[in-house]
């Protein structure tokens, strides 16, 4: 990823974030921030905390392959109280540089909507997600799938005690007609699923850093040079730290962890940079 690009990934995300600063900034009075707990996203798995009243979260992650590709891959999520606890609505877009920079722009957007199911008490945490992904990425540039794709994922969290904390995910998404290259035919269109499941343990290293542990399956789906659907494998172990910076306007969370590839035990797959904006935006209940 060239100094040009990483420039315009950054002030891209400055941009949005300021403009979202001044656009409620001045509202008041404000609502309290979450308390000094850390209720995060935390880095391949979803956590099942919707925002609070009045908070938006914005989320940047970004991977950084270390093998010979050196592709990069950064993700801006903004995340919305529709208007409390029980309905989120947010938005991904993804910047990638892929090949040591051969192919370069956005990703496929998604739309987000995530429903907390009620009345399970106070260490039990349920929220599917329902996601469409708009085809804004460039299919010739493995950039994006070329078509639309829907989503879904069932985030589970339960509280172990405290101050630890375990997260299960399953879900599958859906792309209707992805464009794929056969040999000698051209262009053909297939409707390929791909699946993911996997799991988390958070718990405190030392206050006020997270130790995080995640493991992820990957079936990802794709169009062979026959003309078939497969599905390749793909295992990742992902040890890292998080911690939380509470301040009277703000909770900002950055993160690190190391991806392991468990089919290349002695090669990490990848860095993984975190870092997570928690503010309010109105006054709960004012227009």
């Amino acid at each position: 990823m060239t100094r040009k690009f990483a420039w315009q990934i950054v002030t891209c995300a400055v941009a949005m974030l300021l403009g979202q600063e001044l656009a409620f900034g001045q509202t008041a009075p404000k609502p309290a921030l979450p308390e000094a707990a850390i209720e995060d996203n935390s880095f391949l798995i979803e956590e099942a905390f919707n925002q609070g009243p009045g908070i938006v979260q914005h989320v940047n992650t970004l991977s950084r392959s270390l093998d010979g590709s050196r592709s990069t891959v950064y993700m801006l999520t903004q995340e919305w109280p529709m208007p409390n606890l029980s309905h989120q609505l947010s938005y991904s877009i993804p910047a990638s540089s892929l090949d040591r920079g051969a192919a370069r722009g956005v990703g496929d957007a998604m739309l987000n909507y995530r429903y907390n199911v009620p009345h399970l008490g106070e260490r039990l945490f349920v929220t599917p997600r329902a996601s469409i992904s708009l085809p804004t990425g460039s299919a010739a540039r493995h950039l994006g799938l070329g078509t639309a794709a829907v989503q879904f994922n069932l985030p589970v969290s339960l509280r172990i005690s405290k101050e630890v904390i375990a997260h299960g995910n399953l879900g599958t998404t859906y792309a209707l007609q992805q464009v794929g290259q056969v040999n000698d035919s051209g262009l053909i269109n297939r409707n390929v699923a791909s699946f993911n499941f996997g799991g988390s343990v958070i718990a405190p290293v030392t206050l006020p850093v997270q130790g995080v542990l995640e493991y992820v399956t990957n079936l990802a789906g794709s169009i062979n040079e026959q003309g078939d659907v497969v599905r390749e494998a793909e295992h990742i172990l992902n040890p890292g730290l998080r911690f939380a910076i509470n301040t009277r306007a703000m909770q900002i969370v950055p993160g690190v962890s190391v991806m392991l590839d468990l089919k290349k035990p002695g090669e990490p797959k990848g860095l993984f940079f975190y870092l997570s904006l928690e503010h309010a935006f109105r006054a709960v209940g004012r227009n």
